[in-house]
């Protein structure tokens, strides 16, 4: 059997906080080690480094040329790299705190963009989802997943029913596109393509942390010190390791607070019901059924207007040579329906601006509505409700929230 060994040994000169350490290749060839400091420093390891700017955050230490500091201020919580942009192929590093991120160019030594998380930011990733082309940065907080393009704007948002402990972006369903693979507080690993969850792995413990490998398969840690493989649902090998620190002092809590509601009731029918909320979602719901509808027949309309210009093009083109008083009332009829194109983009882009806060909506209710259950049962309260969505069956989603099952 082979052993791991050490390769190289560097002396930083700083506390680092375990599990806050990555890699990236900042300058698109050369990795450097990237930590977290227990000062509320990111440190960064560049002994390749070349052209680097000197105007910016990032401070290059005096006695090490090698290596600089970013001073955040705040506790970090966690940190990733990734390429954001395929045409630069420089990756850019993400520094997570409980409120923001920072997406920040290390190579030209500069923000990209500062955003806010209410929810928190416990876990970060990078890659393309839920059919983007481009990459995104996913962030994990309290009981959420949120979705950054490259200018900082929210591409993707999902309500979840644990806190997050870790996030992977990989082709894990072998599918050639990639799918979110989300850990949470409550020993599961949830697989999903878009808002749906494909699959859930139980664990028995919390699972702390989640690595892509070759040929589509997840390496796993869990807080009692396992760590094993899956390909896609299957388990292929996992071993507790004997002695490593891998437990996390805020298991006790979490598993004593489930332990003593299961030990004393067990897995009993509870029946929640807020007269006032239901009525607020039922509204939502059919506002956002309405959006829907306006939007079908305004795209509809919109295709028809499409085939009217193109008869009008080469009926004006026609009468071009041979009657220009036909020509121009073709052109009137062409600025007109321009102008009506034009008003009905606007109102399908603010029924999407409205759809998109209505939908947030909604999910934030189902994000309390899952926090009434516990384990299992708050992640499956969400797929059930937001099938009932789909199939715009509100009584169906009202007695889901009131019972937690179908």
């Amino acid at each position: 059997m082979q052993y791991a060994a050490t390769n190289f040994t560097l002396e930083l000169n700083y506390k680092i906080v375990p599990g806050l350490v990555t890699l990236g290749k900042y300058d698109g060839t050369h990795p450097s080690i990237t930590a977290a400091t227990s000062t509320d420093k990111v440190l960064i390891h560049s002994p390749h480094k070349k052209n680097v700017s000197t105007s910016g955050r990032m401070i290059w230490s005096e006695t090490n040329r090698e290596i600089a500091t970013l001073n955040i201020n705040h506790s970090i919580t966690c940190l990733a790299t990734g390429i954001l942009n395929p045409k630069d192929g420089k990756d850019v590093l993400v520094i997570g705190i409980n409120t923001h991120i920072l997406v920040y160019n290390v190579h030209d030594n500069k923000d990209i963009f500062y955003k806010e998380c209410q929810d928190g930011a416990k876990s970060l990733a990078i890659g393309t989802f839920n059919g983007s082309e481009l990459p995104l940065v996913m962030v994990g907080g309290n009981s959420s997943v949120h979705g950054f393009d490259t200018s900082g704007r929210e591409i993707f948002w999902t309500a979840f029913g644990e806190v997050i402990t870790s996030l992977v972006l990989m082709d894990f369903t072998k599918s050639g596109l990639n799918e979110l693979i989300v850990a949470s507080e409550d020993f599961n690993i949830r697989i999903f393509k878009g808002n749906q969850v494909l699959a859930t792995l139980v664990e028995t413990e919390m699972v702390t942390n989640l690595i892509p490998l070759p040929e589509h398969r997840l390496a796993y840690s869990v807080s009692n010190g396992t760590v094993g493989v899956y390909e896609q649902e299957k388990r292929l090998w996992r071993i507790k390791k004997p002695h490593l620190d891998g437990h996390n002092s805020k298991t006790k809590p979490f598993r004593q607070k489930n332990s003593c509601i299961f030990g004393i009731y067990g897995q009993k029918l509870s029946v929640a019901v807020f007269p006032d909320e239901e009525k607020c979602l039922k509204l939502l719901i059919d506002n956002l059924s309405n959006m829907e509808d306006a939007n079908l027949r305004l795209g509809a309309d919109f295709t028809q207007k499409l085939r009217e210009i193109g008869t009008l093009v080469i009926q004006a083109e026609d009468s071009r040579l041979c009657n220009e008083t036909e020509m121009i009332s073709f052109y009137h009829e062409l600025m007109k329906l321009n102008e009506d194109m034009i008003n009905e983009h606007n109102i399908r882009l603010r029924n999407y601006t409205e759809g998109v806060n209505t939908m947030k909506q909604i999910n934030a209710f189902l994000q309390k509505t899952s926090r009434l259950r516990v384990g299992q049962k708050s992640s499956d309260i969400l797929n059930h409700c937001r099938n009932a969505i789909k199939t715009n069956n509100i009584e169906e989603l009202i007695n889901i929230i009131r019972r937690g099952e179908t």
